[in-house]
């Protein structure tokens, strides 16, 4: 199985979330159980009935035993529904109880228990909940800061990818890394943009990013990974430059290099070529599916004035993935931008209770600023229905997306162009 139209990047990624307990230092680890909801990119199960799930995210893996045959056979149901459907699963997972698989250089978690719509299935053992004690090192170490980096926890992440070590095993070094670096892209978008204290974050974060390429030249998203941080901290030229040397060594990254290029264009406010770059995709590969695809294309065209096509494009995408709450609240800015204030009030509130919904809604605060716009463009629509209906409000976005749309000076922390 395969999920292509997932949504990433930090504007738009899916969350996920802990217990309260989570958000305590690292110092002294508590056994705790953690929650993501992503869509499903790979799921495989051998003859003792055991699952394998991979989401999102491509450093983590999931693992959980059935009770019998038709147990089995329900959640391979319940999975292949969730991929045709294009929703996510809600996975509660033991991050204490991480472990490394040397062979595939990924940290695979027990599962607790899987759910989907009014669904749920919980292993045969149950997770264990009783405290552990001790300051994690090592492999312990690196399985909790992955899964606090998932749950938004970058702080205790990064010290835990601190405390994980190099080892001896060239691919856990790698997944420390990552980790590390995942960590500082996370805390940095909770920093003002452009600040000193985000820059220097974006700085460590590709400077980590750097040392895996050069331990792994042959890993396809690093050198991706490097041009969205040098996007990051305005090295726009650098970051076009490495997006079209990625694809040549990568050309089966065309169509996330395509996104990206047009992104970098949007945010230069060149949206006629931002378009180009997703007309010229299609031109090459033929026509695209998938909430990635018709999210950009939507958002570029929303930036253009063309709200009925944006609506169309952000609908297209919904086809696909029709609990992406970032979708709702794009198509209603565009659905206000023609004076189709009803409808757009419907997405604001329905893009408001899909992030209200979120394993992490009370703690993430890339869902919580999502929140506070959701709140105030529901209270404009219903002043703007109140005084009429049908008077066009074209900035209703402005508020929501504008820290993702305005270009920034090179970071001073970068050596000169």
């Amino acid at each position: 199985m395969s999920w292509r139209g997932i949504v990433g990047a930090a504007l738009v990624m899916l969350s996920a979330g802990g217990t309260a307990a989570a958000q305590q230092g690292a110092a002294s680890e508590q056994r705790r159980i953690f929650e993501t909801k992503a869509a499903i990119s790979d799921a495989g199960t051998d003859d003792e009935g055991v699952f394998d799930i991979t989401l999102s995210a491509r450093s983590m893996r999931f693992r959980l035993a059935t009770r019998s045959d038709e147990q089995k056979r329900e959640l391979w149901a319940l999975i292949e529904q969730a991929n045709d459907e294009g929703r996510a699963i809600v996975v509660s997972y033991d991050g204490s109880e991480g472990s490394f698989l040397q062979l595939i250089n990924i940290i695979e978690y027990p599962v607790c228990k899987i759910a989907f719509g009014e669904r749920t299935f919980e292993p045969a053992t149950p997770c264990q909940t009783a405290a552990v004690t001790g300051h994690p090192r090592g492999e312990k170490a690196l399985a909790l800061s992955f899964a606090h980096g998932d749950a938004g926890n970058y702080a205790i992440a990064l010290d835990l990818a601190e405390r994980s070590g190099s080892g001896d095993d060239p691919g856990f070094r790698k997944l420390s890394l990552y980790a590390g670096a995942n960590a500082a892209e996370g805390l940095a978008t909770l920093e003002e943009p452009g600040s000193v204290a985000a820059d220097r974050l974006g700085i460590a974060a590709l400077g980590h990013y750097r040392s895996i390429a050069a331990l792994d030249p042959g890993d396809h998203l690093v050198p991706y990974k490097i041009a969205a941080m040098l996007e990051d901290l305005g090295a726009y030229a650098e970051a076009r430059s490495q997006y079209e040397q990625t694809v040549a060594r990568f050309p089966d990254e065309e169509f996330e290099i395509a996104i990206r290029l047009g992104a970098l264009r949007r945010l230069q406010h060149d949206y006629a070529q931002a378009l180009a770059e997703l007309d010229q995709l299609v031109a090459r590969q033929g026509p695209q599916e998938g909430m990635k695809y018709f999210y950009h294309r939507g958002w570029t065209l929303r930036l253009l004035g063309r709200f009925e096509e944006a609506i169309a494009a952000f609908t297209e995408g919904m086809k696909t993935q029709p609990d992406f709450a970032g979708s709702f609240l794009q198509r209603s800015c565009a659905q206000a931008g023609v004076g189709h204030l009803d409808q757009a009030l419907a997405d604001a509130m329905e893009g408001a209770r899909l992030h209200s919904a979120a394993p992490a809604a009370s703690t993430d605060k890339e869902i919580q600023t999502s929140l506070r716009y959701a709140k105030s463009a529901v209270a404009t629509l219903e002043q703007g229905i109140a005084a009429g209906g049908n008077r066009p409000i074209p900035n209703l976005c402005a508020n929501y997306l504008g820290r993702y749309e305005a270009p920034r000076p090179r970071s001073p922390f970068l050596p000169p162009a």
